[in-house]
């Protein structure tokens, strides 16, 4: 299973301001990824954009001596936070690249020109074509495309109380003599990975009860996951691997699979209808209040839920999508933590 961390505290990299120079920013994240993942070279940097066209931040690809990548998404401004993602793969507009190409050709007669690469967030990493007389972006995660000038018509508000954040963050990063030391962690292992099908919601979800059926070292349940197959996913516009808990899931959760919606209070329930009344288990499930600044995002009940040993569904509530132009909820399996003060980390 592929592993990734991605940081709690979202902030969107929308706002026009205060760029870092970039060697600090490098010497930053070299700092950070040595003490934390020991010897890494960087091997590559790729700039990204931000909604208002200015740099917003950069994918930075470090190797170890294996060659094997690690990519941390580093913040350019001092609104944004300093480190977005942790990621032991290549960005997806690299290794996806000739789809998402593929996907802009589909758009047009003429041959696409790539422009340059846009980012907002984890999972909100765009490709810009120019096309004929429109500039179009693609989503290098869902292949989702959407006009230019569309998406810059609608930009959140700037957030001071964020941005105070954002700086108090900078300047904690930038001065603190080592990373190494001052750190708490928990990680759960061999969760399965499962490709997202029906909605965000039940692929998460289908990765727990797989791990619980299968993986868990005790209990090891063995009815919940009963065969694989393919379906074509309309949201992506290509054929998906599912398990058939992934279809019990959706249902059971009235999930929209046209486009992957789930109301989180049907989550739990969803996951105790297909464990109990459909495989006769007697399981329970809990859901945390809403999370948000006011309470860390609610970190500390994902930290109770990894050192108990429980993987969970992790769900990023109401931030900023510029490719869906408004705010979106989107829902992860949470598989491990890391602190690292002054920020958490959730690993997905």
């Amino acid at each position: 299973m592929k592993r990734f961390f991605v940081l709690l505290s979202i902030v969107g990299l929308i706002f026009a301001s205060d760029l870092i120079q970039f060697d600090k920013v490098e010497n930053l994240a070299q700092r950070f990824v040595n003490e934390q993942f020991g010897f890494h070279y960087l091997d590559e940097v790729i700039t990204y954009y931000g909604i208002d066209d200015g740099i917003g931040a950069y994918a930075m690809i470090f190797r170890n001596r294996e060659n094997e990548p690690l990519t941390i998404v580093m913040g350019a401004r001092y609104t944004t936070t300093p480190i977005n993602e942790i990621s032991k793969v290549l960005p997806r507009s690299k290794t996806v690249f000739d789809k998402v190409l593929q996907k802009a050709r589909a758009l047009a007669d003429v041959e696409p020109k790539f422009q340059k690469t846009y980012y907002f967030g984890p999972g909100e990493e765009y490709c810009a074509f120019n096309i004929g007389d429109k500039d179009i972006l693609v989503n290098a995660c869902t292949f989702r495309s959407i006009e230019k000038s569309k998406l810059l018509q609608n930009k959140p508000e700037p957030n001071q109380e964020l941005e105070l954040l954002t700086r108090q963050k900078w300047n904690k990063y930038l001065t603190t003599p080592n990373f190494s030391t001052r750190q708490d962690s928990g990680y759960i292992p061999n969760v399965p990975f499962i490709d997202w099908t029906y909605g965000c919601s039940p692929t998460a979800a289908s990765m727990i009860l797989w791990y619980w059926d299968s993986y868990a070292p005790n209990p090891h349940y063995g009815r919940l996951v009963d065969y694989f197959f393919t379906r074509w996913e309309m949201v992506y516009e290509e054929w998906k691997d599912g398990a058939n808990v992934n279809r019990e899931l959706s249902i059971a959760m009235y999930t929209d699979s046209a486009t992957g919606g789930t109301y989180a209070h049907h989550m739990g329930p969803g996951m105790i209808t297909v464990a109990n009344s459909i495989n006769g288990y007697a399981c329970n499930s809990s859901t945390s209040p809403t999370g948000g600044s006011w309470n860390n995002w609610q970190f500390s009940w994902i930290k109770t839920e990894i050192d108990a040993g429980r993987p969970c569904i992790w769900g990023v509530w109401n931030y900023w999508s510029s490719g869906h132009s408004d705010y979106i909820n989107h829902a992860l399996t949470g598989v491990g933590y890391q602190i690292i003060p002054p920020d958490t980390f959730v690993q997905v």
